[in-house]
């Protein structure tokens, strides 16, 4: 995925952020039209900092964040406190 580095902040278009977001383009429309996703507009042209995505991507997450003890006792398929 290509994007547009400038003084080291890479940029995205509205195609680009989809793929980086991982959503139809429409999704990304949407949310920017509600207000809910961090964007910049020039005129009708929509450009998205990477930064800002992923910041905003981590307020939309669901449930716990497990630190590394406890995201591999899951993972392998035990309990949170098996050893």
């Amino acid at each position: 995925m290509d994007g547009e580095k400038v003084d080291g902040v890479m940029y995205f278009d509205v195609a680009q952020a989809a793929v980086f977001m991982r959503c139809c383009t429409m999704q990304i429309y949407r949310d920017c039209k509600k207000g809910l996703m961090p964007h910049i507009r020039r005129g009708k042209r929509l450009i998205f900092k990477r930064d800002d995505l992923v910041g905003w991507l981590d307020t939309q997450r669901i449930g716990p964040v497990f630190s590394s003890g406890i995201d591999e006792g899951v993972k392998s398929g035990g309990t949170p406190n098996e050893g």
